[in-house]
């Protein structure tokens, strides 16, 4: 608890000093990299031989994934949402799907042609469970990082997107990720011509039973909350029984064999939109701030082990207790797939991201060439949104850490099959490991020297510097936001205005409490909030520039200090400089004279 509370003040403290090439995820990280090496050396230099503090995997996949993701379903604002969701669809659904089938056929190449090589061992090639199973869990991308950059108030469309494809990424990436691991050898799937027919049936078979039931828990909790009045009234009960319902719902599938990530993700958007209105206004956001505050410790515990483990699980740990790790999981000490990691880092995952986005663009390009609707993203904003996407995070290490070792081999037909199987495994998750710390770190660093770049190549484009004064040039920036945001508050897309019909007449009253009575109140009540946000805003910029115009002053103030002080030091000495010296001379023979 000593070092979460130390993470989060050093975050806190850099986000306060807006040191922007250091995110809140690369202080985790780096803080249990420090960690992981003070305790590596610890051990080493005691010639203590023990075992590695580790966490059962069950530990991250059932108890801080969830909350992470109900907390995106339950942040989710519908509008923005759906006011790109052309393009959410598209980069979020057949984007993912593509750079999960990229990646899985450049893997597999490599794998094929011996080119994955681990120490000594230079004959490596992956089964296809594996590379299956990698391929979907190393596609799911990380935004927050780039949602803290990228406010919706100075990029209300790029915002959108990206936070839209972050939902949709999820939900495939779980989605595939799930019906994956039954192609295990715990459930002996038949290797047959049919096989890749039946890995499409479950995928969606999995989509649908999730998105079902986590839209049943969350009608059922909102209806809860709109019979049971009382309940309602208790901040503290009713902030449980919202993380409850989630858990309920993330449990149910995960019982049945199901994708219970999915079904949560859903549960908390259903929640988010119709229960909210059934609480009172302190209860509402006493609910979100503790499911924010849940996920981000979540958050920051799982980058504080990722940093952590990048030592203790790695080539250095496991020679230090090659003897320990040998015995429990049956493996050698050739950890890390070295070529595999650098491949996947500076070649497939970028050439897939890339590739997967630059056909979906194409798509959308001619899609709304057909449909003459003209808005479209710039290729800034399209690059700006393929860095982004490389970015890996907690949900990749956790998904890839929900599949364990197997400590008998009662399942398979050799010992050496069962060996085979947990080497393969440790070399996924290592690379899976050193990829989400790379990515976390460089990338995230240089996300906002990248943005900021990118919005002046777009300003430049828009205006002609030549014709532009110094005055006017300083206006630039807003013109181009002003203009974003007009053309966002255009774009009223159908699939919008379908929804809001069916909620505004069916939904809303069915499961909203006293919702006909009440409708008039909760616009209003959502005008003052969203006014109460800007006035907040205002008065938080205004505060930022008094505190930057306060520190210049103060500093100048003491530099001019600094230089009284000095000039009384010299005088003081005897040693005066050439003008005191000049002043001197120039009143002596001013007094000889009189």
């Amino acid at each position: 608890m000593t070092l979460l509370a130390s993470i989060a003040i050093l975050s806190t403290f850099i986000e306060h000093k807006h040191i922007h090439i250091v995110s809140e995820a690369s202080v985790a990280s780096l803080f249990g990299m420090v960690v992981g090496v003070t305790y590596i050396f610890g051990i080493y230099i005691n010639e203590s031989i023990e075992a590695l503090p580790q966490f059962d995997q069950t530990f991250f996949f059932f108890v801080l994934l969830p909350i992470i993701v109900f907390k995106e379903g339950y942040s989710l604002n519908k509008q923005h949402f759906f006011k790109n969701f052309f393009y959410v669809a598209l980069y979020g659904i057949l984007g993912t799907i593509f750079n999960f089938v990229i990646v899985a056929a450049l893997v597999y190449v490599m794998s094929a042609n011996h080119l994955i090589i681990a120490g000594t061992s230079n004959d490596i090639e992956l089964k296809a469970f594996f590379i299956l199973y990698f391929s979907s869990c190393i596609s799911s991308k990380d935004s927050a990082v780039t949602l803290q950059v990228l406010s919706f108030d100075l990029t209300p469309k790029l915002h959108s997107i990206i936070f839209g494809e972050q939902i949709l990424n999820d939900i495939v990436v779980f989605s595939l990720q799930k019906s994956t691991e039954l192609l295990s050898p715990e459930y002996k799937v038949p290797d047959q011509w049919y096989t890749t027919f039946l890995f499409i049936a479950i995928i969606l078979v999995q989509l649908i039973v999730s998105l079902l039931v986590g839209v049943i828990i969350g009608v059922l909790a909102t209806w809860i909350t709109k019979k049971c009045r009382w309940i309602c009234h208790h901040s503290s009960i009713i902030t449980a029984f919202t993380v409850y319902c989630g858990y309920l719902s993330f449990a149910l599938c995960e019982a049945f064999g199901f994708c219970g990530i999915v079904a949560v993700l859903v549960c908390g958007v259903i929640l988010s939109h119709y229960l909210t209105y059934n609480l009172p206004k302190i209860s509402a956001q006493s609910s979100k701030i503790t499911v924010k505050a849940l996920a981000y410790v979540s958050e920051t515990f799982i980058y504080f082990y990722i940093g952590f483990s990048l030592f203790t699980q790695s080539k250095l740990g496991q020679y230090i207790f090659s003897h320990y790790q040998t015995e429990q999981l049956l493996i050698d000490e050739n950890v890390i797939p070295y070529t595999l990691v650098i491949g996947i880092i500076f070649v497939i995952l970028p050439f897939a991201r890339f590739s997967s986005l630059l056909l979906t663009h194409l798509f959308a390009i001619v899609f709304r060439i057909k449909t003459k609707n003209t808005w479209r993203v710039n290729r800034y904003e399209f690059f700006i949104i393929f860095y982004s996407g490389l970015i890996r995070g907690v949900v990749a290490y956790a998904l890839v850490q929900e599949l364990g070792y197997y400590q008998t081999c009662s399942k398979f037909k050799t010992e050496l099959e069962c060996q085979e199987f947990n080497q393969q495994l440790l070399y996924v998750q290592t690379t899976t490991l050193i990829t989400v710390q790379f990515y976390t770190i460089f990338i995230g660093g240089t996300l906002k020297s990248v943005v900021e770049w990118c919005f002046h190549r777009i300003e430049t484009g828009k205006f002609d510097k030549s014709i532009i004064s110094n005055q006017e040039e300083s206006n630039i920036r807003a013109t181009f936001i002003q203009g974003d945001i007009d053309e966002y508050k255009k774009i009223n897309p159908k699939s919008e205005k379908l929804f809001k019909r069916i909620d505004e007449e069916f939904l809303k009253p069915l499961l909203i409490y006293n919702y006909k009575e009440r409708k008039e109140d909760i616009k209003q009540a959502k005008k003052e909030e969203r006014k109460k946000m800007e006035n907040e805003k205002e008065d938080d910029e205004k505060m930022f520039d008094d505190s930057v115009r306060h520190r210049r002053i103060k500093k100048s103030n003491k530099q001019a200090q600094q230089n009284s002080h000095l000039t009384e030091s010299v005088l003081s000495n005897g040693d005066k400089p050439d003008f005191v010296q000049e002043l001197s001379v120039k009143t002596k023979i001013n007094n000889g004279h009189h």
